[in-house]
């Protein structure tokens, strides 16, 4: 059986929120592990259909954000406009998060 390399997963998690995925499309083009011209744009197509179906499952049954999210990250990783994109996105998450939480934390009952 093949061994899975989690190196680049595990690299992202540790990355600087704001910058994972912009760090993750530069070592991604680095490391030379980005296809080249027709294998390219099928394997952009195949990302992009991925980040599609999660979408059509937003309203059918499935895990459509899920598979959404995972799809707009694999096509982070080839285009970095879309890697800036989603790294502002996550510190909006975070901090929508983090407001979310200090409010929840004021209106529960002290004792």
């Amino acid at each position: 059986m093949p061994k899975i390399d989690h190196r680049g997963w595990r690299e992202f998690l540790r990355g600087k929120p704001g910058r994972r995925f912009q760090d993750a499309h530069i070592r991604h083009m680095e490391r030379g592990q980005h296809a080249q011209g027709l294998q390219r744009w099928l394997l952009v197509g195949l990302e992009a259909l991925l980040m599609l179906a999660g979408l059509v499952m937003l309203v059918l049954p499935g895990p459509g954000l899920l598979v959404a999210l995972a799809g707009l990250g694999l096509l982070a990783r080839e285009f970095l406009g879309l890697a800036r994109v989603l790294d502002r996105g996550e510190l909006a998450l975070h901090s929508a998060f983090l407001r979310v939480r200090h409010w929840w934390r004021q209106r529960a009952p002290r004792g």
